[in-house]
């Protein structure tokens, strides 16, 4: 089973469409792996993991319920419009894998934000994606 942010960024890779953003395929990674970004060198989108929380059912537990939520960072030095391109197609890439992602049972976007600097030129956007799966394996 792999974890939220490879889930992520496998499902965005393989499901990527090119055509929908203009014929450009961004860089698609975990932000980890970047010391520095360098947007001339084209779009990025990069996943990291912004919170992960463990539910037991109950007392006598027998299964765990596991939340994490994966940040999508969106990035392009290109136009507002490519920005929004670039949006689609990720939320069109979530939403088509949603019942199968890497383990995880569900994928819901739960919020969209827009960081973009108008003055520096630099669009950018974040949007939130909440995973859940259940273990019914407990470990002892």
């Amino acid at each position: 089973m792999e974890d939220a942010v490879s889930a992520i960024t496998s499902c965005l890779s393989s499901g990527w469409l090119k055509a929908n953003t203009g014929g450009k395929t961004p860089t698609i990674a975990s932000i980890f792996t970047y010391k520095r970004i360098d947007l001339t060198t084209g779009d990025f989108v990069l996943a990291y993991s912004t919170s992960h929380k463990e539910r037991p059912a109950g007392l006598n537990y027998a299964h765990i319920d596991y939340t994490d939520v994966v940040s999508i960072d969106i990035r392009t030095q290109t136009s507002r419009a490519q920005l929004i391109l670039l949006r689609d197609e990720a939320r069109r890439t979530i939403y088509a894998s949603r019942k199968s992602l890497g383990g995880y049972s569900q994928a819901t976007i739960d919020t969209i934000t827009d960081l973009s600097d108008k003055m520096r030129g630099i669009w950018r956007m974040v949007i939130d994606v909440r995973l859940e799966k259940v273990i019914t394996t407990v470990p002892s």
